[in-house]
């Protein structure tokens, strides 16, 4: 028993939280690679899209995370390296962020997509924070 708690510690001790995954979007012909986000990463973004209120908790703009969060994730497009931050690529797509950028080159279903892809990817999702419980468990 000792031995399993031992094994099961060392494998948490090793496992790669930054995981990248591909998303193909086949009615636009591309695959995107995606890059799950850290705790402080996510901490990050949520504090950049909080909006100070005098006296009183903050409001979170949710739809500038929604768009950092897809910024930050995606890495390469047919892979290409892709930043949504630089300006280069903003540049060759026709606007001045990365938000406009988003906006431009995908429809929201597209959008809604990458960030499934993303939550998924981050362990966001239900399902794969079950998954991770059940195996640190055995």
């Amino acid at each position: 028993m000792a031995n399993e708690s031992h094994l099961a510690l060392e494998k948490w001790l090793q496992r790669d939280v930054k995981t990248t995954g591909t998303l193909e979007l086949s009615n636009i012909g591309i695959v995107l690679e995606l890059e799950a986000l850290d705790w402080k990463t996510t901490q990050n973004l949520i504090k950049k899209n909080t909006i100070p209120q005098k006296g009183g908790p903050g409001v979170r703009n949710t739809d500038g995370f929604t768009m950092d969060v897809i910024a930050k994730s995606l890495k390469k497009v047919n892979g290409e390296p892709f930043n949504l931050y630089q300006e280069e690529t903003l540049s060759r797509v026709g606007v001045k962020t990365h938000d406009q950028a988003i906006n431009k080159l995908f429809t929201p279903f597209e959008i809604g997509k990458i960030l499934q892809k993303s939550n998924e990817l981050s362990g966001s999702t239900p399902e794969a924070e079950n998954e991770e419980v059940e195996e640190l468990k055995n």
